[in-house]
């Protein structure tokens, strides 16, 4: 699903809107787990578009945040707070 919003949002817009996806699950849920591969696959998909378009590979423009400090390290990101600068 997310990677068919992907391709549909790369394809019908010049510039494509952001893409915000939003994980919630009780602990233990392996919430942690899907941010990771969703962060694989994004990866991976810009890198492979950077090379059939010529340009450089960069790594900008995914922002993992969580609510509490302990959910951020999980997932190697941001409080909300932080991210956002509040």
């Amino acid at each position: 699903m997310i990677y068919e919003e992907s391709q549909t949002r790369r394809k019908n817009v010049s510039k494509p809107l952001p893409f915000h996806i939003i994980v919630n699950g009780l602990a233990g849920s392996g919430k942690s787990y899907v941010i990771s591969i969703i962060e694989q696959m994004l990866t991976d998909f810009c890198i492979s578009e950077s090379a059939v378009r010529n340009r450089p590979r960069r790594r900008k423009g995914l922002l993992k945040m969580a609510h509490t400090g302990k959910a951020a390290l999980n997932i190697l990101g941001w409080t909300i707070h932080s991210a956002l600068g509040m």
